[in-house]
C-alpha cells in the first residue's frame, strides 16, 4: 500500500554495504545486528535506489570517519563469512550423517551384482 512498516533515521556514515538480494535492498549498519530491509515495487526501482544509496554513502561519509567505517566493513565481512562457514559446516554435517557407510554398502552390492551378471553371461547360462 506504499506505507512504510517503520520509520527511522540511518546515517550514511553507518551504512556498511548496500546489498541487493533480488527482492529487497539490505543495509547492514554499524549500530544494528540486523540489516535494514528496503522493499520496492519493481526491480528497476530497487536497482536505482541501490546505485544512489551507494553513491550517497560514499559521498556523505566524512573523510575523518572513513577509516573507522572501512574497519567496521571488514569486521562485518568476516562475521558474515564465519556465519556462512558455520551454516555450511552444519548443513554438511546433517547431509553426511551415515552417508559414507550407506554409499559404501550400496557400491559393494552393485559391484557384486555386476560380477554375478558377468559370470552368468560368460558361462552362457540364462539369468535367473
Amino acid at each position: 500500500n506504499g506505507q512504510p512498516v517503520s520509520e527511522g533515521v540511518v546515517l550514511f556514515c553507518e551504512v556498511l554495504a548496500v546489498r541487493d538480494t533480488g527482492t529487497a535492498l539490505e543495509l547492514p549498519t554499524t549500530n544494528s545486528p540486523q540489516p535494514l530491509a528496503l522493499e520496492f515495487s519493481s526491480a528497476a526501482e530497487r536497482e536505482t535506489w541501490a546505485r544512489y544509496l551507494e553513491l550517497a554513502s560514499h559521498v556523505l561519509t566524512p573523510e575523518s570517519e572513513r577509516a573507522a567505517l572501512d574497519a567496521a566493513r571488514a569486521g562485518h565481512r568476516l562475521r558474515e563469512a564465519e556465519e556462512r562457514r558455520a551454516r555450511n559446516e552444519e548443513r554438511k554435517k546433517r547431509l553426511s550423517e551415515n552417508l559414507g557407510m550407506r554409499y559404501t554398502a550400496q557400491a559393494m552390492v552393485e559391484r557384486e551384482a555386476e560380477r554375478q551378471f558377468k559370470s552368468t553371461a560368460s558361462s552362457g547360462r540364462a539369468r535367473p
